[in-house]
Formats: structure tokens, sequence, C-alpha cells
């Protein structure tokens, strides 16, 4: 800043160097004329700040307003204090005007906060503890697909989202419980399938047979006896449609009924279908209620049923070749009462219709090829 004038200096009188008075010492002391009144500078008002230019902030500004290097200042003239705005010598310049702003917040949010959890994150860890307990691949595979989504979300994020390990679980979690709910069907139907592919087959080898269609089922009508005229030397009674024709030691030997059997039914364009029977066994009482199914009436259909008791005709029935050790066994006969093919009840599984029908309309057709125990002991096929 510029300083104010001084008052000028008082001249001193004329011949003395000093600027002291004179004295002479020879005469009188001469009069001093007093000094003039000098008047009072005026007050020069002070000059408007006029901001400078932005300089450097290692120069500083002097009172002239000339850039000076820092540590030095005008000959005569202090150093002037910095003006505002403007750095004092040696110190750094001020930080940039937008220096305190808030800046952007950081990835993981203000003082340390965790990032938010991504949404479908959280829904696939629900959906796969849901997989788990009750819903099983019906909320499994959801789980897997949001999963997969949240991952991909929460990596473009760039850490703004939070929830990986909850996409991880509920991906980890849907594929154990689809896995295992595929596993427990397959348990289930892997044993229908093949048995209903063995069930087709057995009853497929009778495809070609010429039965008739199978009748209506009706109520079970148990010994109703035949008109005499009809088979003097055997009783008869029907099951349905199917004709029981059952033997007798007083009507004649068991060759000669068979061989009238035989020829009463191929008269009709029917065959014959012997069966060895015994009171005592049960097989046999369960074969004998089966008569009644409309399953066992179609497999029989186009037969008459021969029952000859082992325990009554066990002599005759060695004769002509027929095994009386086990019961039931079922053989087809010719015209003399001998047989020419024969199975027993191990070729099915439970003596009941189910099983026993499909093995015995293929034995009556003639098309059951695969067996599984051989042709009875005594027996000429």
């Amino acid at each position: 800043m510029e300083q104010p004038p001084h008052d000028p200096p008082i001249p001193p009188p004329p011949g003395s160097p000093s600027g002291e008075t004179a004295q002479d010492t020879s005469g009188p002391p001469q009069q001093v004329p007093a000094p003039q009144q000098v008047p009072a500078p005026q007050q020069v008002p002070a000059p408007q700040q006029v901001s400078a230019p932005q300089l450097p902030p290692s120069y500083a500004v002097n009172p002239q307003g000339y850039a000076q290097q820092p540590g030095y200042s005008a000959p005569g003239y202090p150093a002037s204090p910095p003006q505002a705005g403007y750095p004092a010598p040696g110190y750094p310049a001020p930080p940039p005007p937008n220096a305190y702003r808030n800046p952007a917040p950081p990835p993981g949010g203000y003082y340390g906060a965790p990032a938010p959890n991504e949404g479908k994150a959280v829904a696939s860890l629900v959906l796969g503890i849901l997989s788990m307990m009750c819903l099983g691949i019906v909320g499994g595979i959801p789980a897997i697909v949001l999963g997969v989504m949240g991952r991909k979300d929460i990596a473009r994020s760039g850490g703004a989202l939070g929830g990986g390990g909850m996409a991880n679980a509920g991906i980890a979690l849907g594929a154990v419980s689809s896995v295992l709910t595929v596993g427990s069907m397959l348990l289930v139907l892997v044993p229908l399938l093949i048995g209903g592919m063995s069930f087709a087959s057995s009853s497929g080898v009778s495809s070609g047979s010429t039965s008739p269609a199978p009748p209506a089922y009706k109520a079970p009508s148990y010994t109703t006896p035949a008109p005499q005229s009809e088979n003097e030397n055997s009783t008869s009674s029907t099951r349905g449609t199917l004709k029981v024709i059952e033997p007798h030691r007083g009507s004649g030997s068991l060759e000669r009924q068979l061989i009238e059997a035989f020829s009463r039914a191929k008269e009709k364009g029917r065959g014959v279908l012997v069966e060895t029977a015994a009171a005592q066994s049960s097989a046999s009482r369960e074969f004998d209620t089966s008569l009644n199914d409309r399953r066992m009436q179609r497999a029989l259909g186009a037969v008459d049923l021969v029952r000859v008791d082992i325990e009554e005709f066990a002599a005759e029935l060695a004769s002509l070749s027929m095994y009386t050790e086990a019961v039931p066994y079922f053989y087809k006969i010719d015209a003399a009462a001998r047989p020419t093919d024969a199975i027993s009840a191990d070729e099915w599984d439970d003596n009941v219709p189910q099983n026993m029908a499909p093995v015995l309309e293929s034995f009556v057709a003639g098309t059951l090829r695969k067996r599984r125990s051989p042709s009875p002991l005594g027996t000429n096929l």
C-alpha cells in the first residue's frame, strides 16, 4: 500500500551549515523571525483495492503491484502482508473450490456400511430352502435360475450390491433338491415300467389267438348239473360260459371219459384242457375260485376244462404219463387221451387271475414259447 507524504523539513537559515542559529558575540542578538505556518497536508484518500491478476503461488506482490521473488522486497520498503486470496511467501496454494465437496460414495457405502443384498439372490436362497423342505424340483429349478441371474447382476454392480453367498447357496440347494426329486421319481417309475412291459409281453404272446371276445361277467353258478343225455359217464358244471367236466370212477375208465370229452368238444370246434387237482390243495382251490373272473373266462374260452382228482385216478393218470406229485398241472390231449403239451402253476407267481390268465391263454393257443419250468416228468411232448 502507498505511504502518505511526510512533512517537508524546514531549511536552516543562511550561513548555518548545521541548521543552528548563529550568535553574534560582538553585538546585540538579532531577532529571529518566527517560522511561517505550513499548512497541514491534505488527507489523501486511500486507493481502492484493485484485484491483482492471479499469480503463481511462489510470487508475492509488493506495494507497487509488481511481482517479486519470494523472500525479497522493494528497496526501502518493508515486505507487505499478503492480500486476501493470495498465499503468503513459502506457503502452498489454497485448494481448488470444489476440493471440499462430498466425494462419490465408496463401493461399500459410507463408514464401512455393508452393501445391500441383490433381490434375486435372496429369492434364490429362499426357494432353495423350500425346495429341500417341500417343493422339490418345483422350487429347485427357479432357485438355480434366480441364483445365476443374481450373480451376474452382483458382478456388474462393481461391489455396490452384495448377496453372492446367498446366490451360491440357492443354486446349490436347488441343484441338490432337483437331483433328489428326479432320483426318487426314477425309483418309483422304473419298476412300474418294467412290470408293465413284462405284463404286456406275456399278454401279447396270445395276440394271434382266435378265442372269442371276453364275455360279460356273471355271478358264480356252482354245480349246475348237465342233462344225463349229454354225457353219461361224467358230471359237468358251468362257470359263466366255461364248461367244467369232472370224471368219476363209477362212470368208467379215465381214458374212456377223456376220449369222449375230446370227441364232444371237437364237434363244437373246441379243445380239451385237463387239470389235475386235489381236494385238499390250496392251489387247486385258488384256481377253482378264479374261474369266475372274466380274464380266466377269456383265457379258457376255447376249451372245455376237465378236472381230474389225482387221489381218485392216481394209477390211471400215471398210465397216461400225467404227473401226480404236485397240483395243479395242465395238459393238452389228443383224440387218444394222450398228453401233447403240459405246464404247471410254476409258470406264474401267485394264483391270481392277472397272473394265470395270460399264461393259460397263450398255452391253449399254442403260442407259449418261453417257460420257467421243464415239462412234467413222464410226459412225452
